[in-house]
């Protein structure tokens, strides 16, 4: 019905769905690179400018902060395909794609296995003001760009909503088999 409302009331512009693909790779590549890469698995190090960078960046994904979303990832690598798995592959498709954010596992909110993490302070600032970030960057950017583009209705709608609802789908759609 809101598709529908959408096509039939709004006037096109392709300004917001360039502003979403913008904020989706933005999104995308701050979680396979920064939370995944860099702060999962370490694979790499990285300057203070761009952690920080990172950070916000990687909130706009709306997928937890650092320190959560590593606890869950590297309890998903140790337990890969088991009942302990985070996002159990062989509990079926819709499981591991998004239905294991529903509902609480035996380590929810345990957060043991990244105490590392908790020695940076730029990992800390985040999970402490991970709420804050998302909500002003994820509410924020697009009413700003919409405000500057006498726009703010399909910018919320597309650099806001559908982003992110696309940037989740990206990214749980390779937990599945």
């Amino acid at each position: 019905a809101g598709g529908i409302w959408y096509f039939a009331t709004q006037t096109f512009s392709w300004q917001p769905i360039i502003a979403a693909f913008v904020l989706f790779v933005i999104a995308n590549m701050s979680i396979t690179t920064a939370y995944h890469r860099l702060f999962s698995h370490r694979s790499f190090k990285a300057t203070k400018g761009f952690k920080l960078l990172f950070a916000i960046t990687g909130a706009s994904a709306w997928q937890n902060s650092i320190i959560e979303w590593s606890s869950d990832h590297r309890r998903h690598h140790r337990f890969v395909d088991t009942d302990n798995d985070p996002y159990n592959a062989l509990r079926g498709f819709w499981y591991s794609h998004i239905l294991w954010i529903c509902q609480k596992n035996q380590y929810s909110g345990d957060l043991d296995n990244v105490k590392d993490l908790f020695k940076d302070p730029i990992c800390v600032w985040q999970h402490r003001n991970y709420l804050k970030i998302s909500i002003i960057y994820n509410v924020g950017i697009p009413v700003l760009l919409g405000w500057l583009t006498g726009d703010i209705l399909n910018m919320v709608l597309w650099a806001g909503l559908i982003r992110v609802v696309v940037v989740h789908h990206t990214t749980f759609l390779i937990n599945c088999n």
